[in-house]
């Protein structure tokens, strides 16, 4: 556990609450009234942050996705039928005491992806999955399927109306479906757009352990190991390198770096915060203040143990 913030900046919503178990929605685990650590100043850190692009590496459990829930639920532009919209999740928690924090919430287009699901035993059933995910985040975006957006040029056009059909989309295509998706918010909206990408590494380890049980050579072209590497390489390096006019920051989780790939190699806009980094520490698991106030307010204070 993190030392991290000291037990006077401990914030626990609805301390008698029922536990937050198995959810991943931050929006939702407020509604319900779910007993929870306010994590909420990791919204100012992650706007303090100077990287453009900011991948934290934590072990499961450790309140990842949860935490990227929040980060969407914060920034994104709410939608006029959205329940988050009028049920303000963020009434009460620390980062409201920051003005110039709250000045951004609602103000930006977000594509929010995961890849956690996505452990298929071969590249075929991940390549439709990973497809599937994408299109799930474009349905989100409504105004995706407008075409006559002054700078979006010719050929992005009819690239844009392959993946949109789905079927006719290349291989390629798709690598260049986040880019594109961004510059058409940024075109839309006028405002560049966040990426929260969780558990990007999930489809890499997958590959790598399936590839191993099949003993393909793991540098063979046509390995699943290899073809999920190339196709993650292309999708993450048109969206984040390169990109600032249509990128207004990224923000990515995963169990792992992988680094021996070159996957993030050609970015100089990355900060990797791993479990050993004290930045962003205190946001994710509990610190040690924050397990001595659960116990106590559930009477259990007993339970920890004395040093």
């Amino acid at each position: 556990m993190s030392q991290g913030l000291s037990k006077n900046s401990v914030r626990i919503l609805n301390p008698t609450g029922l536990l937050p178990r198995g959810m991943s929605d931050f929006a939702k685990m407020v509604q319900q009234k779910r007993c929870f650590v306010d994590k909420s100043l990791l919204i100012q850190e992650i706007l303090h942050c100077d990287d453009d692009v900011v991948l934290i590496t934590r072990p499961r459990r450790f309140g990842k996705t949860i935490n990227m829930s929040m980060l969407r639920c914060f920034f994104e532009i709410p939608s006029n039928n959205e329940s988050r919209s009028i049920s303000h999740p963020f009434d009460n928690l620390l980062v409201t005491q920051h003005q110039e924090i709250m000045q951004h919430q609602g103000k930006y287009p977000v594509i929010a992806l995961t890849f956690k699901d996505v452990k298929e035993s071969s590249w075929q059933y991940t390549y439709e999955k990973l497809r599937s995910v994408i299109n799930k985040e474009i349905d989100q975006h409504p105004e995706s399927k407008e075409f006559e957006i002054a700078g979006f040029g010719d050929e992005e056009r009819r690239q844009w109306q392959r993946i949109l059909s789905s079927d006719e989309a290349t291989v390629n295509d798709w690598k260049s479906s986040l880019q594109l998706l961004c510059k058409l918010l940024t075109l839309h909206h006028k405002q560049a757009p966040w990426i929260f990408l969780d558990e990007y590494d999930t489809p890499i380890h997958t590959a790598y352990l399936q590839s191993k049980k099949e003993q393909e050579e793991i540098d063979s072209a046509s390995s699943y190991y290899n073809q999920m590497i190339t196709f993650m390489r292309g999708l993450l390096g048109t969206a984040l390198k390169g990109n600032d006019v249509y990128l207004h920051k990224a923000v990515i989780t995963g169990i792992l770096r992988v680094g021996k790939e070159d996957i993030f190699s050609d970015l100089n806009n990355l900060g990797v915060y791993g479990v050993m980094d004290d930045r962003f520490s205190q946001f994710f698991g509990f610190t040690t203040p924050e397990v001595q106030q659960l116990l106590q307010q559930r009477k259990l204070q007993h339970a920890f143990p004395s040093v």
